[in-house]
């Protein structure tokens, strides 16, 4: 679709306002892509439009509760709101739908850190640098070099 191709070359060209009308538009014609919808909220709380972004983001776990992107998508603009104790069970969400998913553990991980949950917010910033570290390409892990 033109309106989401040209707001995600938009996106990368950090012009994101410009995205969102793009995204908008394209969200007229398909309304049932929540991938649109997803690229929609990035650029919103890129925009620091929070709120906007979290309408978005419910929207789609709406249509898809199993979408762990949607929640870790979620929770980060909530911790980014400071709404630390709704933005955990999103991420926990995240993280139990995508255990593999650096970005939701380390996003739990500072949620829990900032509810003073310091010993389980340990655990999911160590799940998420192992996991970085087992996907960042010439690492050495275990004494293998990964591809």
């Amino acid at each position: 679709m033109l309106h989401h191709g040209l707001g995600l070359a938009l996106t990368e060209s950090d012009r994101a306002a410009e995205a969102v009308l793009q995204y908008v538009t394209a969200l007229e014609h398909a309304p049932e892509r929540t991938d649109i919808r997803a690229d929609l909220g990035a650029a919103l709380a890129r925009l620091g439009r929070t709120d906007d972004a979290i309408i978005e983001f419910r929207e789609i776990l709406r249509r898809d509760p199993s979408s762990g992107e949607a929640h870790n998508n979620l929770g980060a603009a909530l911790l980014q709101l400071g709404m630390e104790r709704d933005a955990i069970p999103e991420l926990a969400s995240a993280v139990h739908l995508n255990p593999a998913s650096a970005e939701a553990q380390f996003n739990l991980g500072l949620a829990l850190k900032s509810s003073g949950e310091c010993e389980r917010a340990i655990e999911h910033f160590n799940a998420a640098r192992l996991l970085r570290q087992s996907t960042s390409p010439g690492r050495v892990s275990s004494g293998h070099r990964t591809h």
